[in-house]
C-alpha cells in the first residue's frame, strides 16, 4: 500500500497529488443493499471513485435516505476521500446498480 502523500510543486506551493494505488477493492452494489467494507490492515486514508451515486455510513449500515434524517445519523453521499483513524469498517449503499472502487493508502 502507498502511503498518501502531500508535495511541494516547483515553486514550493502544496499540491495533493496521490501516487498510483497499490491496493484497490471494487464492489459491485446492487440497488438498496448495503456492504459492509473492511478497511485493510494499515490503510489510513481511501479515496472513492464511482458510476453513480452512493452512500457511506462509519458509524452503522448505510442506507439511502427516503425521509427527512435530521438527527445525525444519516448515511453521507458521495464521499471523496476520508481519513480513517479508528474506523476498521464501513458500509455502502446505493439506490440503483452501481459501482465503486476505493483506493485505501497508508498515512
Amino acid at each position: 500500500m502507498n502511503k498518501f502523500s502531500i508535495i511541494g510543486d516547483t515553486s514550493s506551493k502544496i499540491a495533493f497529488v496521490l501516487d498510483p494505488p497499490i491496493y484497490v477493492d471494487a464492489y459491485v452494489l446492487s440497488a438498496n443493499i448495503p456492504i459492509n467494507v473492511p478497511v485493510p490492515e494499515g490503510a489510513g486514508v481511501v479515496v472513492f471513485s464511482t458510476t453513480d451515486d452512493f452512500y457511506t455510513n462509519w458509524r452503522g449500515t448505510a442506507t439511502v435516505p427516503t425521509e427527512n434524517i435530521t438527527d445525525g445519523t444519516a448515511s453521507e453521499l458521495n464521499p471523496g476521500a476520508r481519513y480513517l483513524a479508528g474506523i476498521n469498517m464501513f458500509s455502502i449503499v446505493s439506490a440503483t446498480a452501481v459501482k465503486v472502487t476505493m483506493q485505501f493508502y497508508e498515512v
